[in-house]
């Protein structure tokens, strides 16, 4: 629901073992969506790497309102990481947003701080202009050949069109949708988003499905922070919640087709707010969940 943010005043497919760390290893240049054409994530992420250091950019669209998406900068930190460590899966991450992020070259220093047989624990920094603007900490691995008991007392959600919005950007949306929503096909579930029609609940909930093609663990770290906030069912439209800190937790490779998010907020208070999100797959597999500490702006 965020651009990228500090605790100051700034704002915030297959599902192969190759998708996390062997796509797109040089530099590429998504379209810049002035035609009104989707652009491709993966090549958003393309970054080389170069010794400790990859070199990256910080692309045009992925952005709310012009600042930089949190979860896109947290989709290019945990690419680095796979890169360097040409490990295939993401396992966890948790990224701290210092300072507000800029389109344009940005370069992500990354080391291995530890490990076992099972996992690598790597740590990145990423720098602009000299500046240290994010830094996290991600554990890697292979998930290939693990098994377990399987239990859930949260059932998935399966929306049907007739619920959905229009995409995001559509001109049929009451309100402008962030350039990020747009790039992945972002459909709101009218029955949770009350604050589109002026209205107000009792819940902030707010649930939607991204059309995108190509769904790995990268898109699904972008869709956990891809909503508008659901505190603006109860509170309203107003302000915004830029992230000061946020945690993923990948579960699984994703299946091909549509992703969905379920996103809650719990305590809005002081200045601050969490947010917590499921995203799953096509088939209803949870792939990832996250929890994130926001800020409550007022604009």
């Amino acid at each position: 629901s965020s651009a990228n943010g500090s605790s100051s005043e700034h704002s915030s497919a297959d599902g192969s073992p190759v998708d996390g760390a062997a796509m797109h290893t040089t530099t590429g240049s998504p379209d810049t969506g002035s035609s009104g054409r989707r652009l491709d994530l993966h090549a958003a992420l393309a970054m080389e790497l170069d010794g400790s250091t990859l070199h990256a950019r910080v692309h045009e669209g992925f952005d709310v309102h012009g600042i930089p998406h949190g979860g896109y900068l947290a989709a290019m930190a945990a690419r680095a990481v796979l890169l360097a460590s040409q490990a295939p899966d993401l396992f966890t991450i948790t990224v701290h947003y210092l300072r507000k992020v800029a389109v344009g070259p940005m370069d992500i220093r990354v080391a291995r701080i530890g490990g076992s047989r099972r996992f690598a624990t790597w740590h990145a920094t990423a720098i602009q202009d000299g500046e240290e603007v994010l830094t996290a900490l991600a554990s890697v691995g292979d998930r290939s050949g693990l098994s377990g008991p399987a239990w859930t007392d949260v059932g998935a959600w399966r929306p049907s069109e007739d619920v959905l919005s229009p995409p995001a950007g559509h001109p049929d949306l009451p309100f402008p949708a962030p350039r990020v929503a747009e790039q992945v096909g972002l459909r709101l579930d009218v029955t949770t988003a009350g604050f589109a029609m002026g209205a107000r609940g009792d819940e902030a909930v707010l649930r939607a499905r991204l059309d995108t093609d190509g769904v790995d663990q990268l898109t699904a770290l972008l869709a956990c922070d891809v909503t508008p906030p659901p505190a603006w069912n109860p509170l309203g439209v107003q302000g915004w919640g830029p992230t000061v800190e946020l945690t993923a937790h990948v579960r699984a490779r994703p299946s091909p087709g549509p992703m969905t998010v379920e996103v809650v907020t719990h305590h809005v208070a002081d200045g601050f707010l969490e947010e917590d999100a499921l995203v799953r797959d096509a088939a209803g597999q949870l792939v990832l969940q996250s929890r994130q500490l926001a800020r409550w702006t007022s604009s």
